[in-house]
C-alpha cells in the first residue's frame, strides 16, 4: 500500500512539474516576464537585497548620466545602507515588447525611512520621480535591465 501511495506522490510531482515547465516556456507571456522582473526590482529595493537586484541589471547596463552596472548597484547599496525602510510605488506601468527587447514606461515613487542617527536630517524623504523608462534585453531566457532613462512628459 505504501508502495502505490509512493508512486501517486511521484506522478502527481512530475505532472505539477511538467505543468509548471510548460506554462512557463510557452503560456507565460514575455509581457508578464517583463512586468514580474520590475515588480521584482520594487521587491529587491523594498528587502534591501542588492544580490537580486544585480540579478536584473545587464553587465552593459547604462543610464542616461553614463553610470554603468557596477556604480548603479553602488548608489543602491548606498541608499540601502542609509534607510532602514524603504517602500517603492510603481504606477501607470506600460510595456512593451519587441523581439528580444522590451521597454517599461512607469512613474515610480519612493518613501525612504531612516532613524535620526542615520544619514540624512529627516526621518522620512518621499520622493516623486519622472516617468522613468527602462529598456530589457533578453539573455539566456531572463530578461535583463540595459538602460534608465527620465522620459519628458508631453504638456
Amino acid at each position: 500500500m505504501k508502495k502505490y501511495i509512493g508512486l501517486s506522490v511521484g506522478g502527481v510531482v512530475v505532472l505539477a512539474l511538467v505543468g509548471y515547465l510548460v506554462y512557463d516556456r510557452f503560456i507565460l507571456t514575455d509581457e508578464v516576464r517583463v512586468r514580474r522582473v520590475v515588480e521584482d526590482l520594487e521587491k529587491t529595493l523594498e528587502e534591501h537585497d542588492i544580490i537580486a537586484f544585480g540579478d536584473h541589471i545587464s553587465a552593459d547596463y547604462v543610464d542616461e548620466w553614463g553610470y554603468g552596472a557596477a556604480e548603479l548597484k553602488q548608489i543602491i547599496m548606498y541608499g540601502m545602507k542609509s534607510f532602514q525602510q524603504i517602500e517603492v510605488d510603481i504606477t501607470e506601468m506600460k510595456i512593451e515588447v519587441e523581439g528580444t527587447g522590451a521597454t517599461a514606461v512607469f512613474y515610480p515613487a519612493c518613501r525612504l525611512s531612516s532613524d535620526s542617527g542615520g544619514t540624512f536630517d529627516v526621518d522620512t524623504l518621499v520622493l516623486h520621480g519622472d516617468l522613468l523608462k527602462l529598456s530589457l534585453r533578453k539573455v539566456d531566457r531572463a530578461w535583463r535591465v540595459c538602460r534608465s532613462e527620465r522620459v519628458p512628459e508631453e504638456n
